[in-house]
């Protein structure tokens, strides 16, 4: 069996701009940097994007981080209207969003080469080709819900949907 052929960790003017026009403009990033806006709307002219591209492509390809990429702002959001306990609010973290997008794309190239060599468990469905997240819920109903909280073997029968017809 031949080895798998690495990922290209160049990023191309058209691979940036086809990754960033997919994005959402509202999308928050941190505010001491370029943000969204600015990279969605610079892959829609050729040399913007062909520059942006070898800022994003240059730490990529030699594993580094650039300065303003180590800045990441905690913001508090609510998770209730008008509850502003610190403990019922969620943090999400604004990273640069140059980095935001590189990490998308590392993320995906990851998968791409652990489901080249076979790496991936079978029970993975999150973000894989041919791979339903309901599949996997089904799945677990069907083998993990059988059980109850001790352990012991619960009677199961499937239902029958209320109009359906046994014929």
């Amino acid at each position: 069996m031949s080895e798998p052929s690495p990922q290209s960790l160049y990023i191309s003017a058209g691979e940036h701009a086809e990754a960033w026009k997919k994005q959402k403009i509202k999308t928050a990033s941190e505010p001491s940097a370029l943000g969204f806006p600015h990279y969605i709307v610079g892959a829609y002219h050729p040399a913007i994007a062909e520059v942006d591209a070898a800022l994003r492509s240059a730490p990529y390809q030699l594993g580094f981080s650039p300065e303003d990429w180590h800045t990441i702002t905690d913001l508090q959001i609510l998770k209730k209207e008008q509850v502003y306990d610190v403990e019922k609010m969620r943090t999400i973290q604004l990273m640069n969003a140059a980095f935001n997008i590189n990490n998308k794309k590392l993320g995906r190239d990851m998968m791409v080469q652990a489901e080249k060599r076979k790496l991936m468990a079978k029970e993975q469905y999150g973000s894989r080709k041919r791979h339903k997240s309901v599949v996997a819920c089904a799945n677990k109903v069907w083998t993990m819900d059988k059980f109850d909280r001790h352990g012991q073997q619960q009677r199961w029968y499937p239902t029958m949907p209320s109009n359906a017809t046994t014929e």
